[in-house]
């Protein structure tokens, strides 16, 4: 998975050394399957994201940190959101 997963740098990070990281929001905790193909349409749509995932012990302390949980870049939410609810068949 990009932003660091396999250790390859998000989209906004190969463009430029000297870019600045710009504000992310959350998109959604998804399954790793889901997480997946999201990640490769923002990619394709050119939209910075980047993931994160909690570790076995604290998936083990708590139920509510299950799968990935996706950001993307501030701007491109609404591009985001509706590439996120084709993968998932979700309206909202």
């Amino acid at each position: 998975m990009g932003a660091g997963g396999d250790g390859t740098l998000p989209v906004w990070a190969r463009d430029s050394e000297a870019v600045d990281a710009p504000a992310t929001v959350y998109l959604g905790q998804y399954t790793w399957e889901d997480a997946e193909a999201i990640a490769g349409r923002l990619e394709a749509a050119g939209i910075g994201w980047w993931h994160k995932q909690a570790g076995a012990l604290t998936r083990w302390l708590s139920a509510a940190d299950w799968g990935v949980r996706l950001f993307v870049v501030e701007d491109r939410l609404g591009d985001a959101r509706n590439i996120a609810a084709a993968v998932t068949g979700s309206n909202g």
